[in-house]
């Protein structure tokens, strides 16, 4: 064993005078480094994610919309709109167009969707309010009272409309399309 033990140091004097390293030696493990542990949120990583919004621009792979009010920045480099459910571009994009802005799991742009090619959209929901007459109604205009605030309403040409029909403080109902009005009705 002295002789074991002589023959190993003389080889570890030879090898700092040669260069070579030590032999290895069986030292204890440092202790290995703590995983921090799987949160649920590692688990169930976040699926794909979607902004909705209006076109504002799109320059040099740069899409900016409307989110909520506030202009939003993507990076659309090869990304190409769907228009509708055709691929489309983005000169067929106009401001104020409704689109929707799908991002994966790390915020990267995967899909676009604009209106249908041409300005095809979905017709506008029909909007109702009802009111109180402020004053005589006219060929062109009727005024209503609505929630404490004066409305005032293009009626010119609207179908079956009768001036004569809404004198002040009546009742009325009038329904608009996109801002145009549709129906005005007596009574409410």
């Amino acid at each position: 064993m002295k002789k074991l033990l002589a023959l190993l140091v003389v080889g570890s004097l030879l090898g700092l005078v040669t260069g070579c390293p030590p032999a290895p030696t069986t030292a204890p493990k440092e202790k290995e480094k703590e995983k921090p542990k799987e949160t649920e949120k590692d688990k169930n990583p976040p699926k794909e994610t979607s902004a909705e919004g209006k076109f504002k621009e799109w320059k040099e792979d740069k899409l900016t919309v409307d989110v909520d009010g506030k202009p939003k920045d993507f990076d659309v480099k090869g990304v190409k709109p769907m228009l509708g459910d055709k691929e489309g571009k983005w000169d067929d994009l106009k401001a104020g167009d409704k689109v929707t802005v799908s991002l994966d799991k790390d915020g990267k742009v995967t899909k676009v969707v604009g209106p249908k090619a041409g300005g095809e959209i979905a017709p506008p929901k029909p909007e109702t309010v009802e009111g109180k007459v402020k004053e005589d109604a006219t060929a062109d205009k009727l005024i209503l009272t609505v929630d404490g605030k004066d409305k005032e309403f293009d009626v010119k040409g609207v179908k079956d409309y009768k001036p004569e029909d809404f004198k002040k403080d009546a009742k009325a109902k009038v329904t608009t399309e996109g801002g145009k009005v549709t129906k005005v009705e007596k009574g409410a």
